[in-house]
């Protein structure tokens, strides 16, 4: 502990406060009512400044594991889920046995009631269908059931959601490619490949949850305004995409935002 705390001693003596980062740190700490987010946002900008591509594994596990050298390939090592009630695993069981490997449900109630645990969401979030080809009708919340049998299974969870404030203004986009659960004694690591990407020019940081009490690898881009989260959060392991709405400036202002959106992550 105290090897990592002189370390980010350090690196704040090496942080190069620029005139912009300046500006983005007097603009979310000078309004009164915004005091929350804005600690939020400072904490996310000196993160993003401290902890580099090389450094970030050594920091604290989110149960991904990058490459720093190749960006293209991830490893999520996903946790064991044990706390499945009966119903849920025989319910599994059945599924698995009949062969029917994908399931739906269209609300975050009706999943939880049938598979017997929550799923993350945002505040003010409402479960959208985020496909560009809707020709066939889909639920909002999509499962897919790996594995022999319910004791090797693997659910691999996808939905999507816009975030809108009380009076309906758009905020931006919530999308979970995957958030995957384990029921194996021993899960086995997952690669998974970026294709299409100019992964030369992403940014590896991290940043931790406060909401949850994770640490999360955030993954984002000089000419984009979406950033990618990786964590793990109670035996489920997260891939989420976080889109801000409205006139969100590209980075550090767009990583800001969303990690003013993952501390409102609930379940």
């Amino acid at each position: 502990m105290n090897r990592l705390k002189q370390h980010l001693n350090d690196s704040l003596q090496e942080l190069e406060m620029t005139p912009a980062l300046q500006a983005e740190i007097f603009m979310k700490t000078e309004k009164p009512a915004a005091r929350k987010h804005g600690r939020v946002a400072v904490a996310a900008l000196l993160v993003m400044c401290m902890v580099g591509i090389t450094a970030v594994a050594a920091v604290v596990s989110t149960g991904w594991t990058w490459d720093p050298t190749d960006l293209r390939t991830v490893v999520m090592e996903p946790a064991t889920y044990g706390r499945l009630p009966k119903k849920t695993l025989d319910y599994l069981s059945d599924l698995i046995a009949a062969d029917q490997r994908e399931i739906g449900f269209d609300s975050f109630e009706a999943f939880e009631e049938t598979m017997g645990f929550p799923l993350l969401r945002a505040e003010g979030m409402q479960l959208v269908d985020a496909r560009v080809d809707k020709t066939e009708p889909k639920s909002l919340i999509n499962v897919r059931i790996g594995g022999l049998d319910v004791s090797s299974a693997q659910l691999w969870i996808t939905y999507s959601g816009d975030i809108r404030d009380d009076k309906g203004n758009f905020l931006g986009r919530l999308t979970v490619p995957a958030a995957v659960v384990n029921l194996s004694a021993a899960p086995q690591q997952v690669p998974h490949h970026y294709e299409g990407r100019n992964m030369a020019e992403a940014t590896l940081s991290q940043y931790e949850i406060q909401a949850l009490g994770v640490t999360a690898d955030l993954l984002s881009w000089a000419d984009r305004m979406s950033v990618d989260t990786y964590f793990t959060h109670e035996g489920v392991t997260y891939q989420i995409f976080v889109a801000s709405g409205g006139r969100v400036a590209y980075p550090p202002a767009a990583v800001s935002r969303a990690c003013e959106i993952l501390e409102t992550l609930h379940d």
